[in-house]
């Protein structure tokens, strides 16, 4: 009977665990949260300490969307460690065709808080390959940067560099330009070039800087498998294997916390392990090396053909920065869509939805709100994810 009775007790807890989406922890993580509870280091101080060994440092930015990464990334390159001793900022946001526009804005001094907004909002529209660039954080972090480089003297500015393919909307009329563009810079023959080219623009600038600069360090932001490094796929093209075979030894790259996608629905990382040893120690601000910690030794389930490997093999580090359920993604800039640049906008998606062989209509005044109207979107799958993390804190 008692047998029954257990029995019957673990049946009732794994239905559970069926019933909130979550795979039945199988280790302790208690070495996990002693090691947070041990680590004093902020993810600023992290990053900041990797340019004493390293000097270039990758940061593998989350969810495009999430403002909340950019007030540590703006934290970053405020300090003085780094105006002092760095200097230089590299992004996969921004063409690289927009640096005259952009330098526009970030070099400049004394402008009124209406021509910062005016020449952040010419950069967003003409930002990226794709149609036009949403993501509140890039509207806010262009401001950020003029008022950081403002107080600055012009030898100590920050120097930033937009590293994404080369790209300019205005020379694009048809479907025939557009799939010129497409063959010489994104895609050839069934493989992506966009990051070979993303890689040679960064490694011709960066190499310009140890013999024109007093500031000889750079930190560069990618997201995604941009960021991995060369231990990934050795044979592949995402665009930071490029950079640590030719900087070998030099450059760092980092984790920065956040979510899979996995069978068409976002999961925690490590099924919630990790945020829940986080949530245990009541840590929202960490940054460490992989090595020599726990975390380091998990498999990479960030991505899902290279499981065989270890976070240790893809990342030098990792940062925690807020947990989850306190990033914030924001979309739609205020200001963005005027008369004339909607009228440009429509061109720009009626010309991609043709390449593309999408045949909805393109609405102009739903164009207007979906890209002009500030609101915040419900990061996917939070409550599920919460109860991923949920059961480990159970079983602690």
């Amino acid at each position: 009977m008692k047998k029954l009775i257990l029995v019957g007790i673990i049946l009732s807890f794994l239905s559970s665990c069926e019933q909130n989406h979550c795979i039945l922890p199988k280790e302790d993580i208690t070495p996990y949260v002693n090691f947070i509870v041990k680590n004093k280091t902020t993810a600023k101080d992290y990053v900041l300490s990797l340019f004493e060994k390293y000097d270039l440092v990758m940061l593998c930015e989350r969810h495009h969307g999430d403002t909340v990464q950019y007030n540590l990334y703006t934290d970053i390159v405020s300090s003085q460690y780094f105006i002092d001793s760095v200097g230089n900022l590299f992004t996969e946001i921004g063409v690289s065709s927009i640096k005259p526009k952009l330098d526009e804005l970030v070099m400049s001094e004394n402008l009124t808080s209406k021509e910062v907004t005016e020449r952040a909002l010419e950069i967003q529209r003409n930002s990226c390959l794709w149609p036009v660039w949403e993501k509140y954080n890039y509207h806010i972090f262009l401001k950020n940067m003029y008022y950081v480089n403002n107080r600055l003297p012009s030898e100590k500015k920050i120097n930033w560099y937009p590293s994404d393919i080369p790209w300019n909307w205005y020379d694009i009329k048809d479907t025939n330009d557009l799939s010129r563009m497409w063959r010489t810079r994104l895609i050839n023959n069934g493989r992506i070039i966009r990051d070979s080219i993303m890689a040679m623009q960064i490694i011709h600038i960066y190499d310009s800087l140890q013999i024109h600069s007093n500031r000889k360090k750079a930190l560069i932001i990618m997201n995604y498998e941009h960021a991995f490094n060369d231990v990934f796929d050795p044979s592949g093209y995402q665009m930071g294997k490029f950079l640590f075979q030719k900087y070998k030894g030099r450059i760092a790259n980092v984790y920065v916390n956040n979510l899979i996608f996995r069978e068409y629905k976002y999961h925690a990382i490590q099924n919630g392990k990790w945020d829940a040893a986080f949530k245990l120690a009541k840590v929202e601000d960490a940054g460490f090396d992989f090595k020599g910690s726990p975390f380091g030794k998990d498999f990479f389930d960030y991505y899902k053909e290279k499981e065989h490997l270890n976070y240790q093999d893809v990342f030098t580090g990792m940062i925690f920065y807020k947990p989850l359920e306190k990033f914030s993604c924001i979309i739609g800039i205020p200001g963005l869509i005027t008369d004339d640049y909607l009228t440009e906008l429509v061109r720009r998606i009626k010309i991609l939805r043709s390449f593309k062989k999408d045949k909805r209509k393109v609405e102009p005044e739903t164009i207007k709100w979906y890209y002009g109207t500030k609101r915040k979107i419900k990061l996917e799958h939070l409550d599920d994810m919460k109860k991923e993390i949920k059961c480990w804190i159970g079983k602690k």
